[in-house]
């Protein structure tokens, strides 16, 4: 089933998790703003990361925060 954000949550999704995710690993989290929502996502490419958090942003009241595998954010929109 997709969410709100058109991501299959039952196939790759982990919500309430640090922010920093397994070692070579990138960790998008998605936040809507207006209802308190969260999802994250991991990427073992941070370049697919971040073209995924770019096909998202803009839409309104989501913010999208990318963590490398240390837990230092690495891209935001």
């Amino acid at each position: 089933m997709l969410n709100k954000f058109g991501i299959d949550e039952d196939s790759h999704i982990m919500t309430g998790r640090r922010a920093a995710p397994e070692a070579g690993k990138f960790r998008l989290l998605l936040s809507d703003t207006f209802s308190g929502d969260d999802s994250a996502l991991d990427f073992s490419d941070k370049a697919e990361a971040i073209a995924f958090a770019q096909s998202k942003a803009g839409q309104d009241f989501l913010k999208l925060y990318l963590y490398d595998d240390q837990g230092e954010l690495v891209f935001s929109c």
